[in-house]
């Protein structure tokens, strides 16, 4: 009997269809005046170039790719979860630096810009938004801008810290999420050895991957001061200026410029 039913089931049954669950969904959204998309209650940021546009977005489980025209513009990482900002502060301080009309129209935005040293960069940037200032504004911003993703002052220490408890490579990874890492005032304070075995190790390891920005007030002569060991040096300032922009500031301080005017105004207060 078994038999029986097992042949009628068989007789009647055809072949299943196979087909490939999609990889991603697709949603066309419009970028709104801040250049910014929602998607899946979620805040990404998308060049300026597409403000007022309607975009593409194929919507992935790790990513989010955005077209226009056909063209992709942007792939970006996908936010987990609801009421997240995923905010590229260089599409934005481009829009604003580099379009003369920007500023008429632009309100400032504690949810972008969560930083009051950043909001304070931005009221002066609209003071003095000439073309002759555009590029250095740009830089400021772009440094206040990394300075609210990752504080750098400790740097140093935490990857110290790493390497004490074997976790090096983890936080190295750590750092990966930061497109641009900021040291400033490189060589100013003096480091012991193992300070530097693990900057070295974090330059080269960024090297070609991810920017760094290095101030510093030692020419590249005296980073041996820095490093300690010449062959050290060599290897580091190798990478650094390879694929680098220098922009070397000459002329007074600007600390000291305002000192002296502070002076002069206590001694003569009329």
């Amino acid at each position: 009997m078994r038999t029986k039913r097992l042949e009628e089931e068989l007789a009647v049954m055809e072949p299943l269809t196979v087909s490939r669950l999609p990889a991603y969904s697709e949603e066309r959204i419009h970028v709104t005046s801040w250049s910014t998309i929602r998607v899946k209650f979620n805040t990404y940021s998308v060049p300026s170039r597409l403000i007022g546009e309607k975009v593409k977005v194929r919507i992935y489980d790790d990513r989010l790719e955005v077209y226009f025209a056909d063209v992709r513009q942007l792939v970006t990482e996908r936010l987990q979860g609801r009421k997240h900002h995923h905010i590229d502060y260089r599409h934005i301080i481009w829009w604003l630096v580099r379009k003369p009309g920007a500023f008429a129209r632009y309100r400032y935005r504690e949810d972008l810009f969560p930083s009051l040293e950043f909001r304070r960069a931005f009221d002066a940037l609209c003071e003095h938004r000439s073309p002759r200032n555009a590029d250095i504004a740009y830089l400021r911003i772009l440094h206040l801008a990394a300075s609210t993703m990752e504080a750098h002052v400790q740097l140093v220490q935490r990857l110290l810290v790493a390497r004490r408890d074997l976790t090096l490579e983890r936080e190295l990874r750590r750092l990966d999420r930061f497109d641009v890492v900021i040291l400033d005032d490189l060589g100013y304070v003096q480091q012991d050895r193992a300070e530097m075995e693990v900057l070295f190790t974090f330059l080269a390891e960024r090297y070609e991957r991810k920017s760094v920005i290095i101030t510093s007030n030692l020419v590249f002569s005296q980073w041996d001061r820095i490093f300690k060991d010449p062959m050290t040096t060599a290897a580091a300032i190798d990478r650094i200026v390879h694929h680098s922009v220098i922009l070397e500031l000459t002329g007074d301080s600007y600390r000291n410029t305002a000192a002296q005017a502070e002076r002069a105004t206590q001694a003569d207060p009329s």
